[in-house]
């Protein structure tokens, strides 16, 4: 943590007035804190969330000694389980997807070797009205690196970033257009099926023999981390927010920080500043605490699924989903894949989670 006092000047507080300003674009803030029938709002889910959360200490990574070629195999095997998904991802791993190749005839594929200690990360994204996607994958040497790369093949076949690329071929600037800039809401749910598929191939791998219980559910722990990291991030940036008056002033900001000096309340003073020099902000974070939780919920019951057929159909309903993330809002992503509302779907998760601490 960084002792060095925060000093608050005209220019900080127009900075950090824009990030505020980026956080609640498309009416985030509405969103998180406008109430239901039941006198209840996303924010009153999400503090329910933290409350039913217990972690034990992160575990490293497991490394594997996989050679390019052998990852790729494992994961063609694995999506070949999914007969709308196995052609496309095939061809991206093979550097052949038209969608991953530039107008020059590159590969828009990228991945480099992060050095020892970093963690494996990966993007699938989109700029301008290039006729392509762009795929970055940083891996680290370990069973992390299979787990990043079924991720972002996830999001790379998915309706979300697809349906992009056919509006531009097929010169639809209006429905490109209203793709770009869909609401959060929608947005998030892209996370969804990216998550869900890193639980179902963990599975996999475990059936493999390439991981064992116990790996598994240290990966399940470290999501259960990393969404309470997630959530704390959300509701201290909330508490800022409402603490200060819009437009966001020199003055205004600086009375809060001092405030928070005197209650010794330094995490949220530390927030204010990571508010200030990144762009991972709540908005940006939440996407994160939909993906991890509808897909926790979604792979338990399929795992409480008695019969294969049961499980093919929960299977197929899932790759129907991925043709239709363009089109769908967070309530119908929910009641498509779970039968329920969010809502609904985060009482389920506060549920079991609590009931799993109980036994």
């Amino acid at each position: 943590m960084d002792n060095t006092k925060l000093k608050i000047t005209k220019q900080y507080a127009e900075e950090f007035d824009k990030k505020c300003a980026q956080i609640n674009a498309h009416g985030f803030l509405r969103f998180l804190t406008e109430t239901d029938d039941k006198d209840v709002s996303i924010l009153d889910l999400i503090e329910q969330l933290g409350r039913s959360i217990s972690v034990s200490s992160h575990k490293k990574e497991k490394e594997i000694d996989l050679t390019e070629k052998e990852i790729k195999d494992i994961i063609k095997e694995f999506y070949g389980r999914f007969p709308r998904l196995k052609e496309d991802v095939e061809k991206i791993l093979d550097n052949t997807h038209p969608n991953f190749i530039d107008e020059n005839g590159n590969s828009t594929i990228h991945i480099e070797r992060q050095k020892g200690g970093e963690v494996s990360t990966g993007s699938v994204g989109h700029s301008g009205r290039h006729k392509y996607l762009n795929l970055e994958l940083h891996l680290n040497g370990s069973v992390n690196d299979l787990t990043t790369i079924a991720h972002e093949l996830a999001h790379a076949v998915s309706a979300h970033h697809t349906k992009k690329i056919e509006a531009i071929k097929e010169n639809l600037p209006q429905e490109f257009d209203k793709l770009t800039h869909s609401s959060f809401a929608r947005d998030c749910i892209v996370e969804i099926e990216s998550h869900i598929i890193e639980r179902l191939f963990n599975r996999f791998l475990m059936k493999k023999g390439i991981l064992n219980e116990e790996d598994v559910k240290a990966y399940e722990n470290g999501e259960l981390i990393s969404l309470l990291n997630e959530i704390n991030l959300i509701r201290e940036e909330l508490d800022i927010i409402k603490q200060l008056s819009c437009p966001i002033t020199e003055k205004s900001l600086t009375e809060l920080v001092d405030k928070l000096y005197r209650d010794k309340n330094f995490r949220l003073i530390e927030r204010i500043k990571t508010m200030h020099d990144t762009n991972k902000n709540s908005k940006h974070m939440f996407r994160y605490v939909v993906g991890r939780v509808i897909s926790s919920v979604w792979i338990k019951r399929y795992e409480e699924c008695s019969t294969k057929e049961e499980k093919r159909k929960m299977l197929t309903t899932f790759e129907n989903y991925l043709s239709k993330t363009h089109k769908l809002d967070l309530d119908s992503a929910c009641k498509k894949l779970l039968g329920q509302d969010f809502t609904a779907a985060v009482e389920d998760y506060c549920l079991g989670t609590l009931n799993e601490r109980k036994v």
